[in-house]
C-alpha cells in the first residue's frame, strides 16, 4: 500500500521543521495544535492547514473566529503546521 499526497505533504512539512498535527480550539475560541502523542502546542505562530486539494493553506488570525454551521470554527480538526521556532 502506497503513502497517500496528504500523507506525504505532512511528513515533507515535519522534515522541514513544522510541528504537524490537527487544529483543535479550546473553550475561548483560541487555537492549539493536538499532535499525533496528544501532545497540545499553543498556535502562537502562523498556521497552514491541508485543504482538500492537499496544499497547505495559509490561516489568517481574523480567521479562527469564523464559525461553521455546526457551531463550531471553520478550521477545527483539519491537518495543521506551524512552523517551529529556533532555540537561541
Amino acid at each position: 500500500m502506497y503513502p497517500s499526497i496528504k500523507d506525504i505533504r505532512r511528513t515533507a512539512a515535519i522534515v522541514a521543521g513544522y510541528h504537524v498535527g490537527t487544529l483543535i480550539y479550546n473553550d475561548k475560541g483560541l487555537p492549539y495544535l493536538q499532535q499525533e502523542d496528544g501532545s497540545v502546542i499553543a498556535a502562537t505562530d502562523a498556521i497552514d492547514v491541508l485543504n482538500t486539494e492537499n496544499n497547505w493553506q495559509s490561516v489568517n488570525p481574523e480567521d479562527h473566529t469564523r464559525i461553521a454551521a455546526e457551531s463550531q470554527p471553520v478550521y477545527a480538526g483539519m491537518d495543521a503546521r506551524m512552523k517551529r521556532r529556533k532555540l537561541k
